[in-house]
């Protein structure tokens, strides 16, 4: 074979990928695979695994391009991180064998490395054929070429962007994933499981993008779209966050009854907010407790701030009473006291400086807490939280004079305020993870061995 020929195989096996992704026919909002890889990471960055991949099967190889799935390395925002995308039309007819070896090999390395993962599930409507003994090419005709990796451990985030039905092991990773991105063609059950939803594709690549872009520090300082007045009183929770965070940075992840989250900026510092109540207070649910362990989370493993906007001072007492609760409420504290990501407590209205209260409690490690004039401060840490455990209405001022809050503030004066304190708790943002929580000693994981 001369060197021409090769280097005209190579260029015909490219072509033959790119037409494979181009020719097929979508519904309005959707994208192929390789658009959905091209609207996800910076562009020209992508470093591919296993391109000329195929299935082990030689009769199924053209019409396998890659074995179904998009794998590799890119970047966002500068971000290095995985990728994965299934390509349902390949999925549809091949095993699978060859791209479990591709997952496995890539997900492996972004747990080592401590990297993001990015999963797009575009499986097909039908699984495709099984893996049967003595057939194919792969040796003993499955993948266990590469150890298994362990995803549920990992320290960085993974994002599942389900954008289409979810099959085998990719199940497994939705349920490990720290964040759910459901997109047009996602399966109705996937339901509570869902963070974000998107009416696009080109939408839900965009929400991805902003989660990983979090972690970014330089960003410019926008003034806020409504400054905060303080002859305006007692706002609701949408008019207090346009008053506090830069302007047009707000996106919101979860809206409830009791509680939104979201992911902001703060004087150019990206932040996760999870605010309740307004003008009228609610009570926390176990629906509510997810949505805030999600924000937890989030800041943990990307180690940006997160800032509680607190005008709810008690639990559903009904659902309190639940074992799901509990569980929730405890794997939520686990997370704000392992975490080493600033968090800062801004009491609007009715709300809790002592204990364990989920929103800002002193004893999950929250650094700093401020009031404002009219908020209604507990010192009391009660056993239980139910309507007659709310604080009493008597303003912030005990709280302040035994310094179980921070300070009092203006909401004129919030914002500058909490910009200073965040310049001053980021300082420490680099460093290595603690020996211990803020007051709990780790465990030594080697004293388990």
């Amino acid at each position: 074979m001369t060197t021409p020929e090769p280097l005209a195989r190579l260029a015909a096996e490219r072509d033959a990928i790119e037409r494979h992704d181009r020719q097929r026919v979508l519904p309005p909002g959707r994208l192929t695979p390789r658009q959905q890889l091209h609207a996800l990471v910076d562009e020209g960055s992508f470093l591919e695994i296993g391109s000329l991949a195929r299935s082990q099967h030689p009769e199924a190889a053209e019409a396998t391009p890659a074995d179904g799935l998009i794998a590799g390395w890119a970047r966002v925002a500068g971000e290095e991180i995985a990728v994965l995308i299934e390509d349902p039309v390949a999925l549809a007819a091949t095993d699978s064998q060859v791209a479990k070896n591709k997952r496995d090999r890539v997900l492996g390395g972004a747990v080592a490395k401590r990297k993001p993962v990015v999963y797009v599930l575009n499986g097909p409507e039908a699984r495709g054929p099984s893996a049967l003994p003595g057939t194919g090419d792969l040796f003993g005709h499955l993948s266990h070429q590469w150890p298994q990796p362990r995803v549920h451990d990992s320290c960085a985030l993974m994002i599942a962007a389900v954008l289409g039905p979810a099959q085998g092991e990719a199940i497994e990773f939705v349920a490990a994933a720290d964040v759910v991105c459901a997109g047009p063609g996602a399966p109705d059950e996937l339901g509570a499981l869902t963070d974000i939803s998107a009416q696009t594709d080109a939408a839900a690549c965009a929400a991805v993008r902003s989660l990983l872009a979090a972690g970014a520090v330089h960003h410019p300082d926008q003034d806020p779209d409504r400054p905060l007045d303080d002859a305006a009183g007692r706002q609701d929770l949408t008019t207090t966050a346009a008053g506090l965070f830069d302007g047009r940075t707000i996106q919101v992840f979860h809206a409830r009854p009791a509680l939104q989250s979201g992911l902001a900026r703060l004087h150019g510092i990206p932040v996760a907010y999870v605010g309740t109540g307004g003008l009228e207070t609610h009570a926390l649910t176990t629906a509510d407790l997810r949505a805030l362990r999600w924000a937890a989370r989030l800041t943990r493993k990307l180690r940006i701030p997160l800032v509680f906007l607190q005008d709810c001072a008690t639990y559903d007492p009904s659902d309190a009473a639940t074992a799901t609760f509990v569980l929730q409420q405890r794997e939520i504290i686990d997370e704000l006291r392992s975490s080493t990501a600033p968090k800062i407590a801004v009491i609007t209205g009715r709300g809790r400086a002592i204990g364990t209260f989920v929103l800002g409690g002193r004893q999950l490690g929250t650094d700093y807490i401020v009031a404002l004039p009219w908020a209604s401060v507990s010192v009391v840490d009660p056993g239980h939280f139910g309507p007659d455990s709310a604080p009493e209405d008597q303003g912030p001022w005990l709280a302040a004079g035994l310094a179980v809050i921070d300070e009092v503030v203006a909401p004129s004066e919030l914002r500058e305020h909490l910009g200073r304190v965040l310049e001053i708790l980021m300082l420490s943002r680099d460093l290595p993870p603690p020996e211990a929580e803020r007051g709990h000693r780790i465990v030594d994981d080697l004293a388990k061995v």
